[in-house]
């Protein structure tokens, strides 16, 4: 019962610590690999990778700080489900026309990741009360 209770407390710190962690990975391998956004940006015909990683991981590690300390944790997490619905979306239309669903593969194992990462981004978006959170100083 008393590990509930913590759980109760503290969760939401948690999944958005965790979030912040997401963010700043991608950020950081958004800035120092431009090819890791290959796969979305070329599947689109666009041929700006290194403006597109540039952009993403500014924006990224924007987002990881404001998970981080807790401002405007809010905004952050519609933010993350825009950015996951985009890529989620524009993952699998690119690889379902060129390959096929990707049944039990690694893109298949990503797609799926990403749907737990939205769902938790839609419990961040809706929480009451995020223990220490620089938001709770402006209610």
């Amino acid at each position: 019962m008393a590990f509930s209770k913590w759980c109760e407390k503290y969760g939401m710190f948690f999944l958005r610590i965790s979030f912040g962690i997401i963010s700043l990975w991608f950020g950081l391998i958004s800035l120092l690999d431009p090819s890791s956004l290959g796969v979305f940006v070329n599947g689109f015909g666009i041929n700006a990778v290194g403006v597109m990683s540039l952009i993403v991981g500014v924006a990224a590690l924007l987002l990881s700080v404001m998970f981080f300390i807790g401002f405007f944790t809010k905004v952050a997490a519609i933010v993350a489900i825009v950015i996951s619905v985009i890529g989620l979306v524009s993952l699998f239309l690119v690889e379902s026309f060129k390959t096929g669903f990707p049944y039990l593969s690694t893109l298949g194992a990503f797609l799926v990741k990403d749907f737990i990462v939205l769902a938790a981004a839609f419990v961040l978006a809706s929480a009451k009360d995020i223990p220490l959170s620089l938001d709770n100083l402006f209610k």
